[in-house]
């Protein structure tokens, strides 16, 4: 998928309790690495406890459809 077929806008990033409601952290970057894309997350409001095993990111593309994934979380 291509940066210019994803809502950066409507992505959210945290604990699937938070990211599910609207809630969860924005984009603040995006960048762009070969055939990446990298995006940097405020990190405020993420909901992420030491509970969690995953964070989620949730969103639409251009034409809004679902946008999902997910991420390990390691445990320090």
């Amino acid at each position: 998928m291509l940066k210019k077929d994803i809502d950066i806008s409507s992505l959210r990033f945290g604990a699937s309790e938070e990211v599910n409601f609207g809630r969860g952290c924005q984009v603040i970057t995006t960048q762009n690495k070969g055939k990446d894309l990298i995006l940097e997350f405020t990190g405020k409001g993420n909901g992420i406890t030491s509970t969690n095993f995953a964070g989620k990111l949730l969103g639409k593309t251009t034409k809004g459809d679902l946008l999902i994934g997910f991420c390990k979380l390691v445990a320090h």
